[in-house]
């Protein structure tokens, strides 16, 4: 069995990047189950309509899953403090099931959490350093791309052996592909031009939404036919709609809200955009579409990016690899047909090479293998007591 472990589930990322595995992984024969304790009614809908067990835990009781844990089963987590509680619980209870942390955030070793504690938050981090880098040489810590090596490399001061096998990039599966579909939002874009943008309302890791806004006030001067989508939801969501209001009052119609929707819902559109700009799983999506898209910076209320997807198909990089994404919008705009439709084919054909479900399945159940899980008995305590969670 395949186990997830998600406290809180709401349409995002992880949730998707879940689904997609729970649904492909059970072809070769794996059940999957996900623990929570709490789950919004979308995602419930679309893990039930692919038949994944869901288990609803009124309090987050990880020392019970792992007793429950049988040869063989696996077990994924997405926080460091969930990860170390698992192979905590494992080795006390001897267990030697393989536990992963696929580090999908770029900070998620980073205790951000934890910066109340000051200078504490380092002497944590010095404590759990050789045992986070035994788990990253032993293949338990996963990554999704260069940049989140890079940023515990810094965090840590400490370089990673062997970095590009450690890295496995999302998990993206294919679509059938509608000629007659893309030819025709690509030739309508000189009428309407949709600039499409979905991202949880969380604040500041997603902020390039506001700039995104203010970018897209500043061309609908120049350009009528543009129009902005906005697919978000989430405790910040009130800020959004701040920034849309503004916008408005600036002269610049034509930007939509829509609320929180279930990830096969979203098909529509991607279908009918011609420029995506985001970050993570659905920028993935819509180059898959054959959007055109462009990577948004995280952690900054400016739209910031490497560039295109089909210039640069990686998701992070650090600040100063980026510039500001205006004229790039601008560019895209402009692209004549041919361009348009080159860089747009270009989109899907690197989705489709660099981030295969099938590749990611077959080196992670190639790598059944039982593990000794070895934390100080020290860390182990802290571990259960600190009250910052370490995320």
């Amino acid at each position: 069995m395949l186990i997830f472990l998600y406290k809180c589930i709401v349409s995002g990322g992880a949730e998707t990047l879940m689904m997609r595995l729970g649904r492909n992984i059970e072809k070769e024969g794996l059940a999957v189950k996900i623990f929570c304790t709490q789950i919004s009614d979308q995602m419930k809908k679309q893990y039930e309509k692919d038949r994944i067990k869901i288990e609803v835990m009124n309090k987050w009781m990880l020392d019970s899953v792992v007793q429950n844990l049988c040869e063989g089963d696996m077990v994924f987590t997405f926080f460091l403090r969930d990860f170390m509680m698992c192979k905590s619980y494992a080795q006390e209870k001897n267990k030697h099931n393989q536990i992963y942390l696929y580090m999908i955030q770029a900070k998620a070793l980073h205790m951000e959490r934890l910066s109340k504690l000051g200078i504490g938050k380092y002497f944590i981090r010095n404590r759990l350093r050789n045992t986070i880098y035994r788990s990253i040489n032993g293949g338990e810590i996963i990554f999704m791309d260069e940049m989140c090596v890079k940023w515990v490399e810094k965090f840590y001061h400490r370089k990673i052996k062997n970095a590009k096998e450690k890295i496995y990039r999302l998990p993206m599966e294919d679509i059938p592909w509608d000629e007659c579909r893309f030819l025709k939002t690509m030739y309508s874009r000189k009428d309407t031009f949709q600039i499409l943008t979905i991202a949880r309302a969380h604040f500041p890791f997603k902020a390039y939404m506001k700039g995104l806004i203010e970018d897209f006030t500043i061309l609908k001067k120049r350009y009528g036919q543009i129009k902005l989508m906005i697919v978000s939801y989430g405790a910040d969501i009130g800020e959004v709609k701040k920034w849309i209001d503004e916008a408005n009052k600036n002269g610049a119609s034509d930007i939509e809200l829509i609320g929180e929707m279930r990830y096969d819902q979203l098909e529509e559109f991607y279908e009918k955009a011609n420029l995506y700009v985001g970050m993570g799983t659905a920028l993935l999506d819509a180059a898959k579409y054959g959007v055109i898209s462009l990577n948004a910076l995280m952690y900054s209320y400016e739209l910031k990016t490497t560039g295109f997807f089909h210039e640069f198909p990686y998701l992070l990089e650090a600040e100063e690899d980026c510039q500001e994404a205006l004229e790039k919008i601008r560019e895209v705009i402009c692209f004549t047909d041919d361009e348009y439709e080159k860089y747009a084919r270009d989109s899907r054909r690197l989705a489709q090479k660099n981030y295969s479900i099938e590749s990611f399945l077959k080196r992670i159940l190639s790598q059944k293998k039982e593990v000794d899980h070895k934390i100080p008995f020290v860390m182990r305590k802290i571990i259960k007591l600190i009250k910052y969670p370490i995320e």
